[in-house]
Parts: C-alpha cells; sequence; structure tokens
C-alpha cells in the first residue's frame, strides 16, 4: 500500500482523540487535523463514549490517564463489541502493570509523551494498514452487495440501498465479530445498550430488514444458538 494512497484515507477518517490537558490536546489535535479532515478532541471518557455511539469512529487516541480515570475500562468496553478498531495509547507513564494490561487489549502503539511527530505519523499509518488487513475497508457479500465500512453506504447494482442506524450498528457489530458465533441475547445487548428491555420482535425485524438488503444466507442462524455473518467467497 503506497503511502499517497494511506494519506488518502487518512485523510477521511474520523479520529476521535481523548486528553484532559486542554493545551496538549490542543497542541496534538492541530497535528492530527494536518493529517484527517475529521478529528473529534474531548475531555473526558463520559464525553468519548458519547462521541463513539454517535459517530462512525475509524481510530480511537487516548492518554491512559484521564482525571475521570483511566482510560483502560474505556478501551475494554469497545473491544466488547468492535475487535478491530485502531487504538493508539498515550501516556507520561511507564508504569510496567499498566502497560501490560494495555498490550493485551489489541493497540496499534502505545506512545509515550511527549509525542514525537513521527511516532504518531507512524502509529496512523499502522492504524490504516489494520483497517484494511481486518477487511473493514469494503466488504461484499453473497448477493453482490457490497458495503463500505468506513462510509457506511451500501451499494448493489449500483444503487445506493439506504441504511437506517439500527441496520448500520448492527452490521458493523457483525462485522467486527465475524468470526464468532453471537447469540441473540448479546446482539440486543450490543444494539441498544442503555435499554433494560428489547423484544426479540424488534431484534427480528432489524436483522430481516437488513437481510433483505445484504442476502438473507448472508445473516446465518446457526442451530438457533446465534447469527455469523457471510462474505462472498474469497472476500
Amino acid at each position: 500500500m503506497n503511502t499517497k494512497y494511506i494519506e488518502n484515507i487518512l485523510k477521511t477518517s474520523k479520529i476521535l482523540y481523548i486528553e484532559d490537558d486542554i493545551k496538549y490536546r490542543d497542541n496534538v489535535s492541530k497535528a492530527l487535523n494536518m493529517k484527517s479532515d475529521y478529528v473529534i478532541s474531548v475531555s473526558c471518557l463520559e464525553e468519548a463514549i458519547k462521541v463513539y455511539n454517535e459517530n462512525s469512529i475509524d481510530i480511537i487516541i487516548t492518554e491512559i490517564m484521564i482525571k475521570t480515570g483511566t482510560s483502560i475500562n474505556f478501551i475494554k468496553s469497545i473491544r466488547k463489541i468492535n475487535k478491530n478498531i485502531p487504538i493508539i495509547v498515550v501516556s507520561s507513564l511507564k508504569d510496567t502493570e499498566i502497560l501490560l494490561e494495555a498490550v493485551k487489549l489489541n493497540l496499534i502503539d502505545y506512545i509515550i509523551k511527549p509525542i514525537e511527530l513521527k511516532i504518531l505519523r507512524d502509529a496512523l499509518t499502522s492504524s490504516v494498514i489494520s483497517i484494511f488487513d481486518n477487511g473493514l475497508y469494503e466488504v461484499e457479500f453473497t448477493n453482490g452487495a457490497k458495503y463500505n465500512f468506513r462510509k457506511k453506504i451500501l451499494i448493489k447494482d449500483e444503487i445506493n440501498l439506504t441504511l437506517t442506524s439500527k441496520e448500520v450498528r448492527l452490521l458493523d457489530i457483525l462485522l467486527y465479530n465475524r468470526k464468532i458465533l453471537l447469540p441473540m441475547d448479546n446482539l440486543k445487548d450490543m444494539l441498544w445498550e442503555n435499554e433494560s428491555y428489547v423484544s426479540d420482535e424488534a431484534f427480528k425485524s432489524i436483522l430481516n430488514r437488513l437481510r433483505k438488503k445484504i442476502g438473507k444466507e448472508s445473516i446465518e442462524n446457526i442451530s438457533s444458538s446465534g447469527y455469523l455473518l457471510k462474505l462472498k467467497e474469497g472476500k
């Protein structure tokens, strides 16, 4: 993958940056804005969760120690629904225990402050490569429909098929975990994080609408124990 192509992809990637030091956040945000047109900077984990849930974030960069707590638990919560989104951790700490815990969370990099721009650029490049390596740029389903993961666009026979926000979220969850059999209750919890009760019928309604667009055979219900996404062979 050539440098120019990586830069073009990065330019349209949505980056979530979490840092509670205002001056440091502003400086790093300026550097990030030179690489991407979509940088969202926040100062606390609560705001980060809200931004992540309301936006199609491609890359996360987070300080490990935030005033409201460590970002380790935030990263763990992201990993429950998204195994592959590139995450870069930044810290002034060289705490071995925290470092070892962070490494278990499939990070792109663990950058020690002060951040060197070359190291940050290399980590962003690795993030773009990771997106492609995990097949999260464009996938094709058995009915010929193609889904651009980053733009959240589904196209079949050169026609743009409209996806609701819940259909996008369900499709993304299945893609993130496409090698894992996901029970319906788990999928409901991921789709409706703040709802205490959601009926099976509500879930199946979204599932069936999505199946009509990507092909019924693309979402397989295996022995009534869970759902598994199937892509076009070789994709």
